[in-house]
């Protein structure tokens, strides 16, 4: 038959269970396939079952572990149970070649040739007589499939115990003794003699009892009995007929040797030390019976104390261990299950005392020990006696990598939980290089512990992890090792990263109740308390934000990151005095994070901050953040240079989320990157339509606003006014307010480097005539005056433009002449509106120009101020701007007297929206104005009726 477990075995060679086991899943593994071993040796086809079952359970995907179990199933006569337990491997791991090749190889299994049991020389020379039909119908055992020889080892050697291709099947040798049968009346005496002799100092082969008379004894006749019966297993006879025969003869040590021997295989452990104890006190197989019998009663306390752990009872775990421990005080592995079960109950007062009085026995100085004690002495309160236990148990050594390996994690978790990451690193030192996941974490920790914060989100102290005391046995060996604890699982993870995720979609209200729900799970993580506290600042609630950060702080625990959050909250809400005070307090503490520092410098010395900022960044530290959050940080630092890179770096990466899709783009917006800023909109339009992110109607037609403005290069101004317009001619926004005509103008211009960040410069061409003028002036044609020029708009946050403009000659009245002007203007409210039907408007415009040639001077001003309404009754695109106006002029060409006019009155305007799309809000309108001013002052032109017609594409 083919099988992985019969394909692979080699006897004495290490179990290779494959390479997805885990050191310690082998650990665990290793005493059930022993115990696994036994069982079929023993013939027990349940616990055979049990044993491979239970392996199967804790490495599901070794394959080997499937042949044993399959293996079992075919020697206890159920190959319809092997099938299906392939099948069903097969079907998980449909690529395994050995699985697929014993599926198909498997065939019923040929009979195993029964192996006969070994007997001791007394045996031996018995079995040379003739044999009564009893004895010889019992002298052989049923057949025993064939398995691995199972040599008594400890727990830690189960690793190298494989199945042969001619196994021996022999009861283990230190596990029980060899009880020899009592031999035939004509056996030689000095035979039986010199077996006396040899088994008075081998307890595995106690001597046969003497010689019986030609009539052999009732007690003797129950003795032979009693052997036979033990021969062949059935010790429970055995213990019958041995506890006759020494009813009969008390003295008679070898039929006691029979008796304890029995006892001891029926578990009678108990009654066998008792039995054994009452012979001879010479007798060295008694003696060894009685050891055996001792040995046995704390292993069973051993395993009883493993099951109550498993089921959580710590009580009772506890006193069986000690029990086992007590009946073993020389056993190691006895006494550190016995404190791992102190552990497991946390009396930690119990466990320090009582591994103390363990360390002060002979030879009981051991490491795991030492680790248990330390653990419990940080537990109490005594950190610095409880680092000089790990250090005293780590140079004792193990002698085994895996399990120094154990041991300095464990430590390394202590000093993690006692704030000593430099003790991390060095304890950890001699383990780097190896590619350990567990201590490359461990590693990290200890770094980020050791290393200033760069975000405001505190380094949380882990709390001390108990390490793992894993007890296992075999063949009434028991062992225990220790492995690094596991970190519990944070209780209120899953509700502060769902405060996390409403904090991300500005759902505050939830944010709050999920950040509570957090600190509520976890009180002492400082994370959570921070979390909770943003949360009800950035919904709006300012007062219970700073009660819940005075209710952290009265804990008694001044965190830094906490102090900067309270004095931001004492800031807003304009408490001064005491948002200087956290400030400082905060500024004091070196834990506090750069963010932090930059945030709290900002207000009083923004230079500082800056330069607090560009030390980090020069420093590398940036690269701790989010390239999002870095691109902010230099936002509020006023770096927007690095916040550009940034925002770019997360873009590039998919990593920038949709909110800080329009910081983005404003950011590139000041830099002049006009195309990036409108790409950037574009996208944040894209995520508002794809419910990625919330615009409000308002907000989505300003970032509209924001494109078409932006992407505009080139535009047309056409204009048609009574009342005349100024000296000035054709200008943006230029009032009409000189001379009683009628004038048209055109202008052209185009921005050849677009918008930039505001800062645009335009080259443009047009021109203008009278086409009606009062008493009869100059009026058609020969007033056609064409023009020339570029200007520039040199601050982004002031609409002042500087004109530099060449006057071309076209009709005969018109002048060629150089024009120099500036203009300023201020709107408020001019734009449409998607939040209201009416708003508040004003405009100002001022402008003064000079002609070179001519040397006239002019100036003229208008101030509105009234409230627009939208009609969106009839169409959301016009507006109705009913105003009061003021207005004043000069021309320098004017005779004396007339040169200034002003006056004041009233007016309505109509202008109509038009030429949108998706992405850009209307950039084009037609715009009706008819104001009716008096007269305020100089010349009568001042006042009358004013009306004028422009149309922007």
């Amino acid at each position: 038959m083919t099988l992985l477990l019969a394909a692979a075995a080699v006897h004495a060679q290490s179990v290779d269970l494959g390479p997805d086991v885990s050191s310690y899943t082998r650990f665990l593994v290793y005493p059930h396939l022993q115990k696994g071993f036994e069982a079929i040796q023993s013939g027990d086809r349940a616990r055979a079952y049990q044993e491979f079952g239970q392996a199967l359970k804790l490495a599901p995907q070794s394959s080997v572990i499937v042949g044993y179990l399959a293996d079992a199933y075919l020697r206890f006569g159920e190959p319809e149970k092997a099938r299906r337990l392939l099948r069903e491997q097969l079907a998980a791991h449909p690529k395994d070649p050995d699985l697929r090749a014993a599926l198909a190889a498997l065939t019923p299994p040929a009979p195993a040739p029964a192996p006969r049991v070994r007997r001791s020389t007394a045996v031996a020379a018995a079995s040379a007589a003739p044999k009564p039909a009893a004895e010889a119908a019992a002298s052989e055992r049923p057949a025993v499939p064939s398995m691995p020889e199972v040599a008594t080892k400890p727990a830690e050697q189960v690793a190298k115990v494989q199945p042969a291709s001619k196994p021996k099947v022999s009861p283990p040798a230190s596990a029980a003794p060899v009880v020899a049968a009592p031999r035939a009346p004509r056996a030689a005496e000095a035979r039986a003699v010199r077996s006396r002799q040899r088994s008075s100092v081998k307890a595995s082969s106690p001597a046969p009892p003497p010689p019986p008379p030609p009539e052999p004894s009732a007690a003797y006749r129950f003795a032979d009995a009693g052997f036979k019966a033990s021969a062949r297993g059935d010790f429970k006879s055995a213990a019958v007929a041995a506890r006759q025969a020494l009813d009969l003869e008390q003295e008679n040590d070898d039929y006691r040797r029979l008796l304890a021997y029995a006892l001891l295989e029926t578990g009678a452990y108990d009654e066998a030390e008792t039995v054994a104890g009452q012979g001879a006190k010479s007798d060295k197989a008694l003696a060894e019976l009685a050891g055996q019998a001792r040995q046995r009663r704390a292993y069973a306390d051993f395993e009883s104390a493993n099951h109550a752990l498993a089921d959580g009872n710590t009580t009772m775990a506890v006193e069986r261990a000690r029990r086992g421990a007590e009946l073993e005080p020389s056993n190691a592995a006895q006494q550190v299950q016995w404190m791992g079960a102190l552990a497991a109950a946390h009396r930690w007062t119990d466990l320090d005392a009582t591994t103390t009085q363990l360390l002060g026995r002979p030879g009981m100085d051991g490491a795991d020990l030492l680790m248990l004690r330390a653990h419990a002495r940080q537990r109490l309160g005594r950190g610095s006696e409880a680092m000089a236990d790990y250090d005293r148990a780590l140079a004792l050594g193990f002698g085994n990598n895996t399990l120094e390996q154990n041991a300095r994690l464990i430590a390394a978790d202590a000093a993690l939980a006692d704030g000593q990451p430099g003790r991390v690193q060095t304890l950890l030192k001699p383990l780097q290089g190896q590619a350990e996941p567990a201590v490359e974490a461990r590693l990290r920790q200890a770094l980020a512990a050791a290393t200033r914060s760069v975000t405001p989100d505190p380094v949380v102290t882990p709390s001390l992890t108990a390490p793992k005391v894993v007890c296992v046995g075999s063949s009434y060996t028991p062992h225990c090792e220790l492995w690094p604890g596991e970190m519990q699982a944070d209780p209120g993870a899953a509700s502060a990263e769902a405060a996390v995720r409403a904090y991300g979609k500005q759902s505050y209200a939830e944010a709050v109740t999920q950040a509570r729900s957090a600190v509520e799970h976890a009180p002492g993580n400082v994370r959570y308390q921070l979390l909770y506290v943003r949360a009800l600042k950035a919904g709006g609630k300012p007062l219970q934000a700073l009660e819940a950060a005075n209710g952290f702080l009265g804990q008694g625990k001044q965190e830094p990151e906490m102090l900067a959050l309270r004095s931001e909250l004492h800031r807003q809400l304009q408490q001064l005095a005491q948002a200087q005070a956290d400030a400082d307090a905060a500024l004091a503490d070196p834990r506090l994070s750069v963010v932090s520092e930059i945030d709290l410098r900002l207000p009083r010395d923004p230079e500082r901050a800056r330069a607090v900022f560009e030390n980090a960044q020069q420093a590398g530290l940036l690269s701790q953040m989010s390239d999002t959050d870095a691109g902010y940080l230099a936002v509020r630092v006023g770096d927007d240079a690095s916040a550009a890179q940034a925002f770019a770096r997360a873009s590039d990466k998919n990593e920038l989320p949709p909110k800080a899709l329009l910081d983005a783009g404003y950011v590139a917006g000041r830099l002049g990157q006009s195309d990036v800023s409108v790409g950037y909109f574009k996208r944040a339009i894209d995520a508002a339509d794809d419910g990625q992110l919330t615009l409000t109607p308002q907000r989505l037609f300003e970032t509209r606003r924001e494109i078409a403005d932006r992407s505009r290069s080139w535009g047309a101004i056409a204009s048609v006014g009574y009342r005349g317009i100024s000296p000035g001619g054709q200008g943006a926004g230029a009032a009409a307010g000189i001379g009683d005509s009628v004038q048209t103008g055109l202008e052209l211009y185009w921005r050849p480097s677009g918008y930039r960040d505001g800062t645009y410069y335009e080259l443009y061409g047009g021109g203008f005539q009278t086409l009606w003028s009062k008493g009869g002036g100059a009026s058609g044609g020969e007033t056609a005056q064409g023009m020339l020029g570029a200007r520039i708009k040199p601050l982004r946050s002031a609409n002042l433009v500087l004109s530099a403009e060449r006057r071309v000659k076209i009709g005969s009245l018109s002048i060629n002449d150089w024009l120099l002007r500036a203009g300023y203007s201020y709107t408020y409210g001019t734009d449409l509106r998607m939040d209201a039907s009416s708003w508040n408007t004003a405009q100002v415009y001022a402008e003064a120009g000079r002609f070179i040639d001519t040397r006239r001077t002019y100036a003229t001003f208008e101030a509105q101020l009234g409230r627009s309404f939208k009609l969106d009754s009839v169409d959301p695109r016009p507006v109705v701007f009913p105003h009061f106006v003021l207005g004043a002029d000069h021309d320098s060409k004017l005779a004396s007297g007339r040169r200034t006019a002003s006056g004041a009155g009233v007016g309505v305007a109509v202008r109509y929206w038009f030429n949108e799309d998706r992405y850009r809000a209307p950039h084009s309108y037609f715009d009706v104005s008819l104001q009716y001013r008096a007269r305020l002052g100089g010349d009568e032109r001042g006042k009358g009726v004013f009306l004028r017609a422009t149309l922007s594409y």
